[in-house]
């Protein structure tokens, strides 16, 4: 979209260059101000190529906005579904931790906050911030709605590298404990304090989702049906905090 702008300034800035290039030929055709009849150019040759420039910046321009207006909608469709998916992997994320939360006694995997876990969000976001949403009027809700979320990207690439804590956390327990077999639970040492931090950033950043999402719908609820994505998607989160089995695959 930068791009389309660009162009679309520079066509208008020739469309009225050559708009006044042809108004003036044209008077000087009615008044002669200067004579252009000799062999090699005249008025009406001037007034020819003007107006040809004239009549190709005009299509390039309607092309052009064309282009912006589809890549406009193109790139509401983009952020709306990478943030919807970003949603659902903080939810899972949640829903896990939630899980051995309630579950005192659940055994809880090494591996937990992994990479399996971080990189899928990590990428999510690098491709959010890879969208070219850029429009004229500043004002313009959607954008309105992505810088505020913009403003609030750093912290969730934050929360999502503070997973790595509860591997830190777990493996300290083992080493106090002097014991690389033991079985870790929401129980043992701190890990339950962890678990509660993790879990208020991941319901921090969903809020914040929740926040730029809702804005679409807002916006254009023809396009966008947030509230009730969101309350499948929330639905699916509470069969995860029940039964960390759960896939929904299966369904």
């Amino acid at each position: 979209m930068s791009v389309n702008k660009i162009m679309i300034r520079f066509y208008i800035v020739l469309f009225i260059i050559f708009l006044f290039i042809m108004y003036l030929i044209d008077l000087n055709m009615q008044c002669h101000f200067i004579i252009l009849n000799s062999p090699w150019i005249s008025n009406n040759f001037c007034f020819a190529v003007s107006s040809g420039v004239f009549a190709g910046a005009t299509v390039a321009l309607a092309a052009e906005v064309r282009q912006y207006l589809l890549n406009k909608r193109q790139a509401q469709d983009a952020l709306y579904a990478i943030a919807t998916k970003l949603y659902v992997l903080m939810s899972v994320q949640s829903a896990v931790i939630a899980y051995y939360i309630k579950h005192m006694d659940a055994v809880i995997p090494e591996n937990m906050g992994g990479e399996y876990a971080r990189q899928p969000i990590f990428d999510c976001i690098k491709h959010l911030k890879t969208i070219d949403y850029s429009t004229f009027r500043q004002r313009d809700a959607f954008n309105k709605a992505l810088q505020l979320l913009n403003t609030q990207i750093c912290g969730m690439e934050s929360c999502i590298r503070n997973l790595t804590n509860l591997r830190i956390v777990y493996n300290k327990i083992k080493i106090v404990d002097n014991d690389s077999n033991k079985k870790i639970t929401a129980s043992s040492g701190n890990m339950l304090k962890e678990l509660n931090i993790e879990y208020n950033a991941l319901q921090k950043c969903l809020s914040e989702i929740n926040v730029f999402c809702d804005a679409f719908e807002m916006i254009d609820n023809k396009r966008f049906n947030w509230q009730q994505n969101k309350r499948t998607i929330d639905e699916m989160a509470k069969k995860i905090e029940d039964n960390i089995m759960y896939d929904p695959a299966n369904e």
